[in-house]
Formats: structure tokens, sequence, C-alpha cells
């Protein structure tokens, strides 16, 4: 008899053991703002055994497709998968709900072969099919039947038992014709090729593929070894032609990362998805040699903080200095304190402009009855470019969005969330005791706040000004700081241009490229990005 984990019993060990974690969005990953706690390295590379990635991209569908001719039915448990009978496909094998009515003719019944071989030999007008009732027993059912009445009138005259619908009862098809049921109360359907890769409609995966059904959602589920499943992730976030020591970086960081976001999609029945929300998985197809190499290279190292495992952020560029976790998201982490970059290159401008039609169109979609936006005030933190505030003035009120949240602000635009914080709005007046410009040209200024951080302007008509430093001031003609926002009127275009792409904590990736371009270790890149860290 094989012992098996129920899947109930999994997902709760999985949520007992995961770092607390405050869920919000950014760019590229759905970040939390990990408290100073985490989980240890014991515990971290026993969750890594079976990590949950539900395979959502794929979008709600009724059936999945496998497209392995041969799989094997069994249950993983302890980092294993154990099978317990093999179903060769005539056709084409297919995952669906059998939710309806059954009736079943036989008892407990060991084997598979054995519960084939009874089904194969029942006569009747229904179709009579194997079902694993538990973890080590088969049966025989006959239906489906269309009402639980229908399948009870049908027991009398079959001498069975009537059996009531599930949600949750999954068929195996070959064909349209179901070859296994599952009927399991102990929560398991789960199968895998021979060759250890499964070929399903959405791409190939190693480990197992459990159908998964919770609240009427029918999805994959791959369950897979953390180093594998870093195999595929590694190449989906970070290109595979890049430095070995970044990719050994990334490596680290996706490694620590999952480990400390187990309960990302806990209600849903798994641990992580495959989606940007927690790190993108493409299964075997993404795989690289490279990347491989570096997952290979750095097994089981991992980040820690005060010997507990770090929620290692990571984001695509910065344009400029990290930022400090209370600036994007709302806890201050002592190891995710901005940083300057050393050798960050090719990182992201952008430049989006809006109406104020368009931002009081967005603000009603986002909820938010202020009547006609009139203008937009902000405010930078004093560390750094990032803006920290956002206000949307309308004529009926005002709706302020702080810190990464300010992204997704613009989310019903066309072009979606804003690509980072690290940005500057028009319209911004900059007084100076320089004479007025002779010409109208286009150029730059460099302005100064009062914390002494210096930010380039693009303006027009300001020739004798280029390249000069001045003192940015408010509307009430006061120096700007931290705490003084400046506010943009404009009747026509609000234009916002902008540097870096994601939220800005933790390790720059593009920061990472340059960064192992220039000589350093992997070791020494995340030890730049994580403040007072150990790597083991």
């Amino acid at each position: 008899m094989v012992k098996a984990v129920s899947k109930a019993s999994l997902i709760k060990k999985s949520c007992a053991l995961a770092v607390s974690l405050l869920m919000v969005f950014g760019a590229g990953l759905t970040y939390a703002a990990a408290n100073s706690g985490g989980i240890n390295a014991e515990t971290a590379r026993e969750l890594g055994l079976g990590l949950r990635i539900g395979l959502v991209s794929r979008g709600e569908q009724s059936t999945i497709g496998i497209e392995s001719r041969v799989i094997n039915i069994g249950f993983y448990t302890d980092g294993n998968f154990q099978p317990q009978a093999t179903v060769n496909a005539v056709n084409s094998l297919a995952a669906v709900q059998a939710p309806a009515s059954y009736v079943r003719i036989a008892g407990y019944i060991t084997g598979y072969d054995n519960a084939r071989y009874i089904a194969g030999n029942h006569i009747g007008e229904r179709a009579a099919v194997p079902v694993l009732v538990s973890n080590s027993n088969w049966s025989v059912y006959v239906g489906p039947f269309p009402t639980f009445g229908e399948a009870e009138q049908a027991a009398v005259q079959l001498g069975g038992t009537a059996i009531p619908p599930n949600p949750a009862r999954i068929a195996i098809t070959d064909g349209n014709i179901p070859a296994v049921l599952f009927d399991n109360v102990q929560g398991f359907t789960q199968f895998a090729d021979p060759s250890g890769i499964t070929a399903i409609d959405s791409g190939r995966y190693r480990g197992v593929i459990e159908p998964f059904v919770k609240n009427g959602n029918f999805t994959a589920v791959n369950i897979i070894n953390i180093e594998e499943y870093l195999l595929s992730v590694v190449p989906s976030e970070m290109p595979a032609n890049w430095h070995i020591e970044a990719l050994k970086a990334q490596a680290v960081a996706a490694r620590t990362y999952a480990l400390t976001r187990l309960d990302a999609r806990i209600e849903d029945g798994f641990n992580l998805c495959d989606t940007v929300q927690t790190q993108v998985y493409r299964g075997v197809e993404a795989e690289h040699a490279n990347t491989t190499r570096a997952v290979q290279e750095t097994r089981g190292i991992m980040a820690f903080h005060n010997g507990r495992l770090i929620n290692a952020v990571y984001f695509s560029s910065s344009g400029g200095p990290t930022e400090n976790s209370e600036n994007v998201w709302t806890n201050n982490v002592p190891y995710l304190r901005g940083v300057r970059e050393i050798a960050e290159t090719g990182y992201m401008q952008w430049s989006r402009s809006f109406t104020l039609q368009q931002l009081t169109h967005f603000m009603a979609q986002n909820g938010h009855n202020i009547g006609n936006v009139t203008s937009v005030r902000y405010r930078h933190a004093h560390t750094s470019n990032r803006v920290i505030e956002l206000t949307f003035v309308g004529t009926n009120g005002t709706v302020t969005y702080t810190n990464d949240g300010i992204r997704r602000a613009f989310r019903n635009s066309a072009e979606g969330s804003l690509q980072s914080t690290n940005f500057t709005v028009n319209n911004i007046t900059a007084n100076t005791a320089r004479p007025e410009p002779t010409a109208a040209v286009a150029g730059y200024i460099n302005v100064v706040d009062v914390y002494g951080v210096t930010r380039r302007l693009e303006v027009a008509g300001l020739s004798g000004m280029f390249g000069a430093d001045v003192l940015l001031r408010g509307a009430g003609g006061s120096p700007a700081s931290a705490t003084s926002a400046q506010t943009v009127v404009n009747s026509g275009l609000i234009v916002i241009n902008g540097r870096g792409w994601g939220h800005g904590a933790g390790m720059s990736q593009f920061g990472a490229q340059g960064m192992a371009e220039a000589g350093f270790t992997f070791k020494q890149i995340l030890k730049h990005y994580y403040t007072d860290i150990e790597v083991r």
C-alpha cells in the first residue's frame, strides 16, 4: 500500500509553514512586502520537494488535453511519484469533469487491471468504467445518469449502489470514452508520462499533472520539485543568453522567492501559478542549456537574513537607484533597502500621454466618482526619483494612489499600468533668477530638490538654461520637498516621462547583468541588492 498525503493536508502544511505575506501587485511578478521573519533552510528544502504550480495561463477550460500516448496514474508523495496503473491511448486522452450520477456494481477491488477486467465483462446499455475510490482501492461504476433518481432506479436493476453527483470527480477519456474515473475522497487525480515529461495541451512539463477542481474552476496543476521548476522559471524571467553570473543570481533569487510564496494561491488549491502573478513558468519548452547550468551550479543555494529566507523580490530595471520597500509597498523590510546602481545598462525609457478626459474615464473605471479630473498632484520619495503619491483632483473630490499602487491607476488605459513609478510629469514650473531665454528651442534643465537629488526635466523654449541646476518650486513658490506635492494642470495632454520597468525594490535584472559583465559574482550581485544577507 502506498502512503500518500492528502491534497488538503499538503495545502494546509504549505500554508502553515510558508511565511505570512502581504500581497501587492507589480510588473513581472506579484510581490510581497515580507515580514522580517521567514522559513528556515530545513523547512524550505522540505517544501521544495513538491511545489504545486497552477497552470492558469491556459485560461478557463472544461477539458485538459493529454498529448502523451501513455500515462501512469498514481500518487506524488515525499518528492516521488508512485505509479498505480498505466493507461495507453487508442485515440487521444483527455481529463474532463465527470460530475454526474453513477451506479457502483462492485465492491473494493485490488488493482486497476482487475477493475478493468470486471468493467470489460459488463453488458448493459451504459458503459462500465474502472474507478479509483481511495488511494489503494478500485471499483467499477456504470453510467453516467442524468439524475440521481435515474441512478437509483438503475441500481435496483443492476444490484448496485447509486452514487450521487460529485463536482470534483474526474474522468480520463480516450476519445469520448471514459477509461478511468477518479472518485477519490482523499483528493488525488494524478498522472505522468513514463518518460518523465508529460505533454498536455498547454505544453510539456516535468513532474506530475493533477487535474484539479475547486469552486467550479478546472485547472491543471503541475507538481514538481523546486530544482526542476527553476529550469523553466529562470529562462522565463531572464534572457538565457545573459552572463552566467547574472543567471546564477536570478536562479538563487527565484528559488528563494518561490519558497517564501507558498501561500500565494493556496485558496485556489496550489502554491504558485505559471504567470507574472508569481513567477513565469512555461514548462520544458522554455528550458535552455545556459540557465540549466545556472540552476545546477547553484543547486540548493538561497538567500537568508538573520537565518531566515528573504523575500527575494526582483524587477526588470530601475533607471536610477532602487527603492526602500516602504516606498514601494508598506512594510520596512531591513534587507530591501534602496541602493545605487553600479552598472545597470539597457534600462527602458518610456513616455505616456493622457488627456484629462481620459483620466476622468480611468478614475470612473477604477470606481472613483470624483467628477471631471482637473489636475494631478504628485510627490517623490526623497531617496530616489520615484513617485510615492499621485493625487487626481476632480470637480467632485480627489483620489490618491500611493507607492507601487500608482502604476495601477492607469491599468484601464490602452497600454495598461505604468511601467514604473520612476517618472516626472510635464508642466512643472522652474523658477530661476537667470535671464529669460531669447530663442525657443528644445532641451533640458537639471532640477535639484531640497534633498540635493538632481532630476533631468525636458522642456522647450528655455535655451538660456540648458544643463543648468535650478531649484524646483511648488505652486506657491516654496522649495519642493518630499512633503510638498507638485500640481500639474493641463487642458490638453498630461505627459509622463519615465525610466525603468517594475516596482524598484530588490534586485534589478538589468543591473545584475551589468554587474556580471563588470566582473561581479552572483553572490556579490545578490549582496549588493539585498542588504545584510547571507547566500548559502
